[in-house]
């Protein structure tokens, strides 16, 4: 027993989870130096220390207090602040003390999906990349099968060495919002290449997924949960303004379904916050996916359309001009090297839906009716900014309509006519439905007059004769990717 004490004393000094050593002050690293704090919300601090210890946290002339638990768990709320181009230092005293230096109020997002989020900065642009008021949180990844109380990362100013590796969708984001706001911005980046949206999903989103749709098993890399247990639930009460997410690559065969696998994400994520922030996403680019069925991909674009609309406070840009390396199905990319229009689009919906700016086109036209006229179907739409366009100034691309009484869906000629277009064609004399970009390569020209591209729709009554449902074909096994490849440019 007696060679036993010392292993037995050292074992003593540590909580598990936490790694806290008894008797010090410790806050996870999501706290730090150059820390960006979410100006106008109560700003929550917590960390570990010796049970019973009293705590107190300054920030300025604010100041709040805790007592630590049995478990050696404190939490302290600072009431909410506004940005006011000051730096800070936070003091927190326990049974020692710690200081963060150069700590701002502003605006703090977090970024998170798979690896067209996790792509990083183009070094071109990384170089020259010195915004002292952008800070950058690079949440290193982290697989597990437990909820995990820290991260790996500590928070930077953004310079040449700290944009170095850190997402280009995230920081041209990051860097719109704060040239706009004028405010500092924060930005946490927390995405894993090759992930479902499922490993990013808490057992609390899979209890929200209706009972058809089950999670699922082994065979996924990485498994469900794994991502937000090691990288987001250490966040988790950190104060944001909302999430900007580029995912469902993984999820591309699941169709109609991952619109339920949004609604269970992002209502998860906000009961374990306590806060219904803003949740902007990027819809997936066109692609030729191996084992993907004709038809595959236009069916996820709606269910990630539909999840725009159903889920409140929350939006999707579309990229679908953008993910060809020159404008062409032969260069479409898996991962489209553009990740600088993602960032500026994304931040086009929080400035519009967040930040209230208005007169601001943030979006692209967006189906709002149809309606037979004899042999020609007219189609309304929303958001059509200063007037439709086609973006090469040729005519419009990817319409189809189908005759009620025979043959497929044909091409269709497509006239503008103010927030509408005509459609029409000599094969069709009773047009009962269309539809737009339904293509798994689809490169459609329709935009408005501010560049903002329309995405796939369908609308109407499609005959039974073609109504009929095919199932898609198996998912590919996931395996995890150790990096992305590099972007042509951002």
């Amino acid at each position: 027993m007696k060679s036993l004490l010392p292993l037995v004393l050292i074992l003593g000094t540590f909580i598990s989870g936490s790694q806290q050593v008894m008797g010090e002050v410790r806050l996870p690293n999501v706290f730090g130096s150059n820390m960006v704090l979410q100006q106008q919300k109560p700003i929550v601090v917590w960390g570990w220390d010796a049970p019973g210890t009293p705590v107190t946290v300054t920030l300025g002339t604010e100041s709040a207090q805790a007592t630590t638990d049995s478990k050696s768990q404190w939490k302290a709320t600072l009431p909410a602040m506004e940005a006011d181009g000051k730096t800070y230092t936070m003091t927190v005293q326990g049974s020692t003390a710690v200081t963060f230096e150069n700590v701002v109020l502003g605006e703090v997002w977090l970024a998170s999906g798979q690896s067209n989020m996790d792509l990083w900065l183009d070094d071109r642009v990384a170089k020259t990349a010195d915004f002292p008021d952008l800070r950058l949180l690079h949440v290193e990844k982290q697989i597990n099968a437990n909820p995990q109380a820290n991260i790996k990362g500590a928070w930077a100013a953004c310079s040449p060495a700290s944009a170095h590796g850190f997402s280009g969708a995230a920081f041209f984001y990051g860097l719109e919002l704060q040239k706009n706001l004028k405010v500092p911005v924060g930005i946490i980046q927390a995405a894993v290449s090759g992930s479902p949206i499922e490993a990013w999903t808490p057992p609390q989103g899979f209890a929200m997924l209706p009972a058809g749709i089950k999670p699922p098993g082994k065979g996924m890399w990485p498994w469900p949960v794994q991502l937000y247990d090691g990288m987001i639930h250490p966040l988790v009460p950190f104060s944001i303004r909302g999430t900007v997410w580029y995912q469902g690559e993984a999820n591309r065969d699941e169709g109609a379904s991952y619109t339920d696998r949004m609604k269970a994400l992002v209502g998860s994520w906000r009961k374990l916050w306590g806060d219904d922030f803003a949740f902007y996403f990027v819809q997936i680019g066109p692609l030729e996916y191996p084992y993907q069925g004709p038809g595959v991909g236009p069916v996820f674009w709606e269910a990630q359309a539909a999840a725009a609309k159903e889920i409140p406070n929350a939006g999707m840009i579309v990229i679908n001009d953008i993910a060809s390396l020159h404008g062409d199905v032969a260069s479409l990319q898996l991962h489209p090297p553009n990740k600088r229009d993602v960032g500026k689009r994304l931040a086009l919906l929080a400035l519009a839906k967040t930040y209230g700016q208005k007169d601001l086109v943030y979006s692209g036209p967006t189906f709002q009716a149809m309606t037979l006229e004899g042999d020609k179907i007219r189609v309304t739409f929303d958001n059509v900014g200063s007037g439709l366009v086609a973006r090469d100034g040729k005519p419009l691309t990817y319409f189809e309509i189908v005759d009620a009484d025979q043959g497929d869906f044909v091409p269709a000629t497509a006239d503008i006519d103010g927030a509408s277009i005509v459609l029409s064609s000599p094969d069709v004399r009773k047009p009962v439905a269309m539809r737009f970009a339904w293509a798994n390569t689809a490169i459609p020209n329709l935009m408005n007059k501010e560049g903002l591209p329309a995405g796939a729709f369908r609308a109407g009554d499609v005959p039974d004769r073609l109504a009929k449902a095919v199932a898609p074909p198996p998912a590919p096994v996931l395996t995890p990717t150790s990096s992305p490849p590099v972007p042509s440019h951002n």
